[in-house]
């Protein structure tokens, strides 16, 4: 009989069961990011901030010009920690751990807010979309 194993040792069993991919994370991470930008432009295209062109993502880019959005309170504390639990479980399902899956979140946050949505980048959606994203999607995994 093998003994119990602490919650740290099964979270790195469970890690290491898939061979780690992060290419592939990463690929999936900017194509899920590429879909959700094309079904904002197409389907939500009377919401400014989906109406993403080279020209705002160069803006975003070059301005870095950061600020507090007014969003909805379902969209900060729902669909943000949901986009971000996405990144992160893309990472995990990959054989990725929980530090390198966090910074996925982070990163994945990092570039929607830069190149996909036409207005500025906000600090709020910095703060609740990686941060909400890590704490939906640890107990998802």
């Amino acid at each position: 009989m093998q003994p119990a194993l602490s919650q740290e040792q099964a979270d790195t069993v469970a890690s290491d069961s898939v061979k780690p991919r992060a290419w592939l994370a990463a690929i999936e991470n900017v194509a899920i990011t590429g879909a959700i930008m094309g079904y904002n432009n197409s389907v939500l295209s009377s919401s400014p901030f989906s109406k993403i062109t080279f020209k705002s993502m160069e803006r975003n880019l070059k301005e870095f010009d950061w600020w507090w959005d007014e969003d909805y309170m379902y969209t900060n504390t729902i669909e943000h920690p949901y986009h971000g639990a996405i990144y992160y479980l893309t990472a995990r399902e990959n054989g990725q751990g929980i530090g390198v899956s966090s910074l996925f979140a982070l990163g994945g946050s990092l570039i929607w807010e830069l190149l996909g949505e036409a207005e500025l980048p906000s600090y709020n959606d910095m703060l609740t979309t990686p941060i909400g994203g890590i704490t939906l999607g640890a107990p998802l995994h």
